[in-house]
């Protein structure tokens, strides 16, 4: 597979088609005012949570994003948004790539605790981005402690993180 061999001219396809989807995004929403914008944080809240709890040294940026799309993709099958065949689907894209896609050993008080302080927020809630279908996500709010802690629980297939 051309990705995994991490060939030159193909990652340079794929770092451009992303870059031209983030600044159509961003052009959609140049101020930050319809939420569409918000969507280019899909894995961002678990993320930032896991990188504030494991000292920004341990698992670099992609990493944390990548276990918090798991994460998001669990609540959004949970919360009968997305179907649980393309969580799986996902989760086992993001292990091919070699990414960790198992939450690090954080109490899960702690992780809560640290997600809710997120900057994206609306009226004191915070609003976390979760997928719809393969290419498209929804923000949605807080759906309560024990929704977004049974998230936190992986497949028991997903090889553990750093």
């Amino acid at each position: 597979m051309q990705i995994m061999a991490r060939e030159p001219i193909v990652m340079q396809q794929i770092i451009a088609r992303c870059c031209e989807i983030k600044a159509a995004v961003v052009m959609d929403d140049e101020r930050e005012t319809s939420g569409r914008r918000a969507l280019l944080n899909y894995g961002h809240t678990y993320g930032h949570a896991i990188e504030m709890l494991t000292g920004y040294s341990k698992i670099l940026h992609g990493e944390a994003v990548a276990i918090g799309m798991g994460c998001a993709g669990r609540l959004a099958v949970e919360l009968g948004m997305w179907p649980a065949e393309t969580a799986t689907r996902v989760q086992d894209l993001l292990m091919i790539l070699g990414l960790p896609t198992v939450l690090p050993k954080i109490p899960h008080d702690k992780m809560l605790a640290t997600m809710q302080m997120d900057k994206k927020r609306a009226d004191s809630v915070v609003q976390l981005v979760l997928p719809t279908q393969l290419g498209a996500a929804k923000l949605v709010p807080w759906p309560g402690d024990d929704a977004i802690t049974a998230s936190f629980v992986s497949p028991a297939k997903s090889k553990p993180s750093k």
